[in-house]
């Protein structure tokens, strides 16, 4: 609205324009708001060429015009008027001009009558335009803020139907208006939410009360997402409820990154844990044995020295492979490397040959085909993966091991795998594998942990999968799987 405007007042000292041609009907104008007190700063336009003038030059709140004028007609003044509010006056039996004028964009329209008792009704009628102006006005502003929010805006009746969503619902969900429209909100549920939790919901609202919560909805395409919900009553003005609006912010994003805060900060622990036991024992050793070396009160032999010397390189060893292994599991973390055909075979020679100290120790029997199916990975990753199910397979399988290399391909992907013929593991075992520096099994475990963690990090970077298949008494096979390369 332009023009001196308060709250609660259309305005306290209105600009008018006047379109009127007649001499007569602009003295009486002028008489009457003289003589009632209108709030009005007016104008006068004695022609349609002289209010497009002043309509360029100056601001007003309001516009009044005749019909008939000497250049053109009230339908000139209107067009040129847009967006004003704008009342239109009209000799006796002209109604039907007034209301072709008022479809056209006029507010209201007054019939002139011959003692001019209209003009003492057009303050109250030129008020009541402001009003109705800044009332639609008002409604443009919240239509555009809800269709150009950012967050989700949902309607429905008292029963759950679906009156209308905002573009971003659409945008976020993949459905449209049409699809939704006298539907219940239930159309998008996952199945995760118990039926107590929408229950509290419903019998919050129906008390008139906010509530507010987080969903986990479904879109149209399947894809999973979180939304921060507000949902409140709408009441009439006898204080009835009559609808409901939801304003819900996708927070999918956040989520993620909470789980994310919440694993790092579960795998810092576990880091801690590992730095803080598996380093320390061997680190004790090392300085047991050194102490006992160095000590002048002790005498030991050749084969003691010699035993105590092997028991240091061993511990030392194997604190280097668990700083090794951190530095390669914040390595992958923090590594992004582009995923291409991988070459299997000279892949899995090179694993081979890392645990080519731990054949000598186990003697396992390992088979593995000629051939392999090629995938989208990283070679050296990969390498470490195959060296981590190897060295598992000889630690924990049978006396002596028997390996089974292998893959298949399904659809898009393929699944290589190391069966083993150990003892299996339990469902209850399964599930805590491929945790944070989780052993495979704890009793006989030597390593670290680290092993799988490592497994899981780098299969979560190429995109693929880290898995296990066991059952007790039936030995064991792990496997990652990873996208099909043409």
């Amino acid at each position: 609205m332009k023009g001196d405007e308060a709250k609660g007042k259309a305005c306290t000292r209105c600009r008018v324009l006047l379109v009127e041609d007649d001499i007569i009907d602009q003295l009486a104008f002028k008489r009457a708001v003289r003589e009632l007190g209108s709030p009005y700063n007016y104008e006068v336009a004695g022609s349609v060429a002289e209010a497009r003038d002043l309509l360029a030059r100056n601001e007003y709140d309001a516009v009044i015009t005749d019909y008939a004028l000497g250049d053109g007609t009230a339908f000139d003044v209107i067009q040129m008027a847009h967006g004003l509010p704008l009342v239109f006056t009209t000799g006796a039996g002209d109604e039907e001009v007034a209301v072709r004028a008022m479809k056209g964009g006029a507010d209201d329209y007054l019939v002139k009558d011959h003692e001019r008792v209209y003009l003492k009704k057009l303050p109250v009628t030129v008020e009541n335009a402001i009003r109705r102006h800044q009332a639609e006005e008002q409604v443009r502003k919240l239509t555009r803020a809800v269709e150009q929010s950012p967050a989700t805006v949902i309607i429905t009746d008292t029963e759950g139907h679906i009156e209308y969503v905002n573009p971003k619902f659409t945008s976020l969900t993949g459905y449209t208006a049409d699809e939704v429209l006298g539907k219940n909100p239930r159309l998008w549920q996952s199945g995760e939410h118990p039926r107590a939790f929408y229950e509290q919901l419903w019998t919050t609202i129906l008390a008139g009360r906010e509530w507010q919560g987080e969903f986990r909805n479904r879109k149209k395409n399947g894809e999973l997402f979180w939304e921060l919900a507000s949902i409140s009553p709408v009441r009439d003005r006898d204080g009835n409820i009559t609808h409901f609006v939801a304003v819900k912010e996708d927070v999918t994003e956040r989520k993620q990154l909470e789980a994310e805060r919440e694993r790092l900060i579960s795998e810092l622990d576990a880091f801690a844990h590992t730095v803080a036991h598996d380093l320390k024992n061997p680190l004790s050793a090392v300085l047991g044995f050194a102490e006992l070396l160095t000590a002048a009160d002790v005498h030991l032999s050749e084969k003691d020295i010699t035993e105590s010397l092997l028991a240091i390189g061993q511990s030392a060893r194997k604190m280097n492979s668990i700083i090794e292994e951190l530095l390669l599991l914040a390595g992958v973390r923090k590594t992004e490397v582009e995923k291409q055909p991988v070459e299997m075979a000279a892949v899995v020679a090179g694993a081979l040959q890392r645990v080519s100290h731990m054949k000598a120790e186990y003697a396992p029997e390992i088979t593995k085909p000629d051939l392999w199916p090629a995938a989208l990975g990283y070679g050296p990753w990969l390498e470490e993966v195959w060296a981590n199910y190897l060295s598992n397979g000889m630690k924990y399988g049978g006396k002596p091991p028997r390996l089974e290399l292998g893959a298949d391909v399904a659809a898009d992907k393929v699944r290589f795998w190391v069966t083993d013929n150990g003892p299996g593991l339990t469902p209850e075992q399964q599930a805590r594998l491929f945790t944070p520096f989780t052993r495979l099994h704890q009793v006989r475990a030597t390593g670290s942990g680290l092993g799988l963690s490592i497994v899981r990090r780098i299969m979560e970077k190429l995109g693929g999968e880290a898995w296990v298949e066991s059952e007790p008494g039936k030995g064991s096979r792990f496997g990652f799987t990873l996208p099909r390369a043409n």
